[in-house]
């Protein structure tokens, strides 16, 4: 089927038995609604996805930082000590289930990414560079917990039991290490999902414009044929419409120019003209 955005219909299964003798039964379900998301439901879903997703990463970033700290002050406390005491142990603990923790922060950053990549290009057709990007992302935040890591965390847990200062020091020295590494890649990705965002809203934007400017010339065209009143009021109520949906993209536009400045190295981009006549000039 050929759907487009805000297409909906209405199904059910039938089927039949087999009955040679008496003719065959059929049994149906019953009806069941489905509906294609609109333009405008797929742009606020991506949108809120979005937000959450640079929140998440956002806040791994502060806790790749926060380990750090503590990476640090446990290292320095072990240095002029002989072995380690129930209270570094349990330091060392409290270390490995942050790290645990933003492992599985990370996992999760991974899933909702990807959910979010299918649900837009499932109703949406994507510009190619668009989708280079999401993968570009995603091997991006593949990549951040590495197989050296985690067999890291898995030897410090096997070692709490029977900890050895010298060993703990050295490994902590590499974790110390893997986590600048982690939080060099979380502000590599949080910056890259941004500039993602930005290029995204950007086309998708330019694109309704031009299908704006469609829609305006078709509506001037039918102006000049229209004889009836009702004719005049189903013109009337159509540029309504597409004054309304003009109202909205200047409000993207302006939302455009602020993700723009928040970019490490902002993009040319200057707000266009915003007048209604601009439209057809599209």
């Amino acid at each position: 089927m050929t759907l487009a955005p805000g297409d909906a219909f209405e199904y059910y299964f039938e089927v039949w038995d087999n009955d040679g003798v008496h003719g065959s039964k059929s049994s149906r379900s019953t009806k069941m609604a489905f509906r294609v998301p609109t333009l405008g439901d797929i742009a606020q879903s991506t949108d809120k996805s979005n937000k959450e997703i640079k929140d998440d990463l956002g806040q791994s970033i502060k806790d790749a930082k926060s380990l750090q700290k503590d990476l640090d002050e446990l290292n320095k406390k072990l240095l002029n000590k002989k072995a380690m005491t129930y209270e570094d142990k349990k330091k060392l603990q409290d270390i490995l289930k942050k790290q645990k923790d933003l492992e599985k922060k990370l996992d999760d950053i991974k899933k909702e990414n990807s959910q979010k990549n299918q649900n837009s290009n499932s109703f949406s057709e994507e510009d190619q560079r668009i989708l280079d990007k999401q993968k570009q992302l995603e091997k991006l935040l593949d990549d951040i917990m590495t197989p050296d890591l985690q067999k890291m965390l898995d030897d410090l847990q096997k070692m709490m039991d029977n900890l050895d200062k010298d060993k703990v020091q050295k490994m902590l020295d590499e974790l110390k290490m893997t986590n600048k590494d982690i939080e060099k890649e979380l502000d590599r990705s949080l910056e890259t999902f941004k500039r993602m965002e930005f290029d995204d809203k950007l086309q998708k934007t330019i694109d309704r414009l031009k299908d704006l400017a469609k829609e305006q010339d078709k509506l001037a065209e039918d102006t000049k044929n229209a004889d009836t009143p009702q004719e005049q009021k189903d013109i009337a109520d159509k540029q309504d419409k597409i004054n309304e949906e003009f109202d909205k993209l200047k409000k993207e536009m302006e939302d455009l120019d602020k993700k723009n400045k928040e970019l490490e190295t902002p993009n040319d981009f200057e707000n266009p003209k915003t007048d209604q006549q601009d439209i057809e000039k599209t």
